[in-house]
């Protein structure tokens, strides 16, 4: 078998729309044939930290010496700590598309839903909003400003529902946009007890839910496991919720069960939000501005079918990162992200961003980037 270039196959950056992503036994197979490759090509690296190189090669690729002038002026400029812009392009800066929904709404987590091409936006303050790639708005819904929805989530089966993780006390509320209506809440405070941060503050908001999402499989008699990342400690919690059951959680069989838990690469803190695609769990952090991910081709990362009730899944993956380039914003307030391919138009596909800053520091907004131009903007070499 040939060594997999993970460039082209996901390992390094998201396959275009024609890849196929590589078994966790050929990733495994081939990993010692793929790292003699050598690595990509490094461009500019947008946060500056490492200097332009080979530029005559550079030259003879763009043409424009002012391309190089403008690369190598970024540099300095950043390492002076001169502050611009937090992209370095005009199509790093992402094109808006929250122009439509309310001047209050506050981005908190959104999930791409193919089928009927809605994006669907979570606010803080009890608001759920689907629209197009263009920001025209589909519907709004208002589940009241009592819930504080930090996740939200899509069920395959389940069409027509929408899934919002309340941060505190934490729950799954499950949403019909068609009636308008809350169907059903799972609790999902269970392990908080077990493992309160911080200390022994289990009554406090830190223990909340800071994003959502639903992962299918198998192993699951519900079509898959909801994983409920906490902000605090970046800790993930994996449900097994009865989404296809007609019943009501407070009856027999209706109740959330608790897997167990991940810990997930990256910083070990402030964790904003969790999207997959192709088979890859995106984790997203917010003082640190990094994405980090896992391979969810390797059965680690999902339970198994069973697990005995004295033998709780728990996955150490800290050191599991499956990324060898950073992926990195200059801005903070990442508080949702999604991929799409659009329905019916096979070589347009997005990444979508909902942006909540801190206090005076930015916009509250959706951005929308082409999928190539995400990449090139904000993935960066390794830092030693």
């Amino acid at each position: 078998m040939a060594p997999i270039n993970y460039a082209e196959k996901g390992y390094v950056k998201l396959p275009t729309t024609e890849d196929t992503l590589p078994t966790y036994a050929e990733k495994t197979q081939d990993a010692a044939g793929a790292s003699q490759q050598g690595e990509p090509e490094r461009r500019c690296p947008f946060k500056g930290r490492r200097p332009c190189f080979t530029v005559l090669r550079f030259l003879a690729i763009l043409f424009a010496v002012g391309m190089t002038a403008h690369c190598l002026t970024h540099i300095s400029t950043h390492k002076k700590g001169k502050k611009g812009g937090h992209h370095h392009s005009k199509k790093c800066e992402g094109t808006v598309i929250s122009q439509n929904l309310p001047s209050d709404y506050e981005p908190s987590d959104l999930v791409w839903d193919k089928p009927s091409s809605t994006l669907y936006v979570a606010s803080d303050n009890g608001r759920i909003a689907g629209i197009d790639v263009d920001g025209n708005v589909k519907g709004e819904w208002d589940l009241g400003k009592k819930f504080d929805l930090e996740g939200i989530a899509l069920v395959p089966q389940k069409r027509g529902f929408v899934y919002a993780a309340h941060e505190h006390p934490p729950s799954i509320i499950e949403f019909n946009t068609a009636s308008s209506k809350i169907e059903r809440r799972w609790n999902i405070s269970i392990p908080t007890p077990q493992y309160p941060f911080p200390g022994n503050y289990t009554a406090h908001k830190a223990n909340g839910i800071e994003s959502l999402v639903f992962i299918a499989s198998r192993n699951s008699p519900n079509g898959g496991f909801f994983y409920a990342g906490r902000q605090s400690d970046a800790r993930v919690f994996v449900f097994d919720v009865p989404v296809d059951k007609d019943v009501q959680p407070d009856e027999e069989g209706g109740k959330a069960i608790y897997r167990g838990y991940l810990d997930p690469p990256g910083p070990g803190y402030d964790l904003a939000a969790m999207t997959a695609f192709r088979e890859i769990l995106y984790f997203i952090y917010d003082k640190t501005k990094t994405v980090h991910a896992l391979d969810l081709t390797n059965p680690r990362f999902i339970p198994p079918a069973a697990v005995s009730d004295d033998k709780e899944w728990q996955v150490d993956a800290r050191k599991d990162d499956f990324t060898e380039r950073d992926l990195k914003f200059l801005r903070r307030g990442q508080e949702g992200m999604t991929f799409a391919e659009v329905k019916g138009k096979v070589h347009e596909s997005y990444v979508f961003i909902g942006i909540d800053p801190p206090k005076g520091k930015g916009e509250k907004e959706v951005l929308r980037f082409g999928l190539k131009e995400f990449w090139k903007c904000f993935e960066h070499p390794k830092e030693e």
